[in-house]
């Protein structure tokens, strides 16, 4: 499993990621954007949990606060070569919940 922590400024602009190999977790800790997949689209912001599957076109639009990500993927990122990949298995989803601050 891998893992990171993301950050996408107001300005990022076109968000040109490609595909990755593994599939993804994220969770938004602050910042509000736009997820766009192929089969939809979805405003995400403190709280969400968005899953990605291997393979899926997925880019971050509309940014309109710093966005921050916690980033989780399986297995290790980069250990899936290209042809292993499971593409179009799953779509993309996010899920919403509450994040507590103390």
């Amino acid at each position: 499993m891998g893992r990171g922590l993301g950050r996408a400024a107001t300005d990022v602009g076109h968000d040109a990621q490609s595909p990755h190999t593994e599939d993804e977790v994220h969770v938004v800790t602050a910042g509000r954007a736009k997820i766009e997949t192929p089969g939809r689209t979805d405003e995400v912001g403190p709280g969400a949990v968005i899953f990605v599957p291997a393979g899926e076109e997925h880019r971050f639009t509309e940014v309109a606060e710093v966005l921050v990500l916690l980033m989780v993927f399986g297995p290790a990122y980069g250990s899936r070569s290209p042809k292993s990949s499971r593409s179009g298995a799953e779509s993309a989803y996010v899920a919403k919940c509450s994040i507590r601050r103390s």
